[in-house]
Formats: structure tokens, sequence, C-alpha cells
């Protein structure tokens, strides 16, 4: 970052970074936010968390903060390196089980949380930071939080997404059109959701995402009968109703989901 040939040449050689070859020769090294995010993103996808720290405290002592792009761009690694963690932390209480010889190989696995949850919580952190996150980004740091056991983090994320898929689905009654972000990241991310619960055998946050879910299906109907009566376009119908089967596969929705405790 201050223009040294050697240290340079470590990043290119373990990182593939070669910060001076964007700076033009015989000119003063200039220590900006862009320099420091590359170096950071770089760090944390090689999971060099503490170099990654190290130049972020650096990079706040020289009064600078990294942009909406770099926070994005840190945050996705994060949740990256979250879910990697959280694999191995289930493979270790997997061995861990079958070491165990009064226990039985089959049944639930409970992993230990505790890099994976750091990893989680870091993205969250910076998550606030973001002015308006898009749907791409709120999904992965929902992820990252079910993979360390972050349930109500992940469903606070979720119900957030919904109301802004509610949000799109009142716009979208305006022009005829279903074509929102949110709406159509959801479904993916509710598989994905679910999928994090089975893995662990965690039964009441899979029961809060499902009336979440539940919750975001029947409005999705409401808005369908609703706009049924002001159109007689079938195709536009269909496409509300597939929508709907894609968030809860065509199952029976009560009028108020209640939470589970």
């Amino acid at each position: 970052l201050r223009g040294q040939s050697f240290a340079n040449d470590i990043l290119k050689e373990r990182y593939s970074v070669d910060i001076l070859e964007s700076i033009p020769k015989n000119s003063t090294p200039v220590i900006e936010e862009e320099i420091y995010s590359t170096a950071i993103t770089a760090c944390l996808r090689h999971d060099e968390l503490g170099m990654a720290d190290q130049i972020l405290l650096s990079m706040k002592k020289n009064g600078l903060t990294l942009n909406q792009r770099s926070l994005k761009g840190i945050i996705s690694e994060y949740c990256r390196m979250a879910m990697s963690s959280s694999k191995e932390e289930f493979k270790i209480a997997r061995a861990a089980k079958r070491l165990d010889s009064g226990v039985s190989l089959y049944g639930i696995v409970e992993p230990c949380y505790i890099t994976s949850r750091a990893r989680a919580k870091a993205a969250l952190a910076m998550l606030k930071a973001v002015e308006v996150p898009s749907p791409g980004l709120l999904s992965p740091v929902a992820k990252a939080c079910c993979a360390a056991g972050l349930w109500q983090e992940a469903r606070s994320i979720l119900r957030r997404m919904h109301r802004a898929a509610i949000r799109e689905l009142r716009q979208d009654s305006t022009t005829g059109m279903i074509q929102g972000k949110f709406l159509s990241e959801l479904p993916r991310l509710h598989r994905s959701l679910m999928k994090f619960c089975a893995k662990g055998g965690n039964i009441t946050p899979a029961l809060n995402f499902a009336d979440d879910i539940q919750f975001l299906a029947s409005r999705i109907r409401q808005h369908a009968k609703l706009f049924r009566g002001l159109s007689k376009n079938e195709e536009l119908e269909s496409g509300w109703i597939t929508l709907s089967s894609r968030l809860l596969m065509d199952t029976p929705t009560p009028e108020n989901a209640p939470e589970t405790d």
C-alpha cells in the first residue's frame, strides 16, 4: 500500500494481486479505498482473515471507509467463508459421533458453531452499512446465518425480503407484470433455508420458516384473487398461481399464519 515492490511481489505470488501495476510509473503511490478493498477481498478469498482484519484496521486509521461496492464484495466473501466453515464443523461432528461407541451412527448431528458463526456475524455487521441491499446480497447472508445456527437473524432477513416482495407485488399490479427481483430470488432461498434446517434436524426454525413462507404465499393468492376480478388476462393469472406454487408447492394456507415460538 506504500508502494513497496517487495510487498507487492509477495501479494502477486500468494494471491495473484498486482496492486502496483495499476499505479502509473514514476508517480507517488496514493493509498486509496479501492486498493485497500482489493487487498481485503483477496485475503478473504484465500481465508486469510487475520491479514484482512489488519488491513481493515489500517484503513480506518487512515480515515478511509469502504464504498458500497467493496462492502458487498467483502460481505459475499464472509458468507462464503461461513458456509465453508459450517461444512467443516459438520464433518468434525460426524467424525466425533463415529468415535463414540455409545452413540448410534444414525440420527441428528449437532455441530459446534464457532468459526462459521464468527464469519456470519461479521457479514451481518457489515450488512448494516449497505444502503440498499439487493436480494442477491441478502440471500447469501440469510444462508450464512442458517449455516452458522443463527436462526433468528436468518428469519429476520427472510421477513425483510418478504416485505420487499409484497411491495413488488403491489407495483406489479399496476403494470400487469410479474418481474420483481425479490419474488424471483425467494423460491431458491426458501429451499436452501429448509435444507439447512433438515441437515441439523432443527425443527423449530423449520416451522418458523414454513409459517413465514405460508403467509407470503397466502398474500400472493389473495392478490391473485383481487387481480382476477379486475382483469381477464388468463396468462397473467396463471403466472400468479405458478409463483405461489413455487413458494409453497400449492398447499392450503390459513388466513393468519401464527408465529411458532
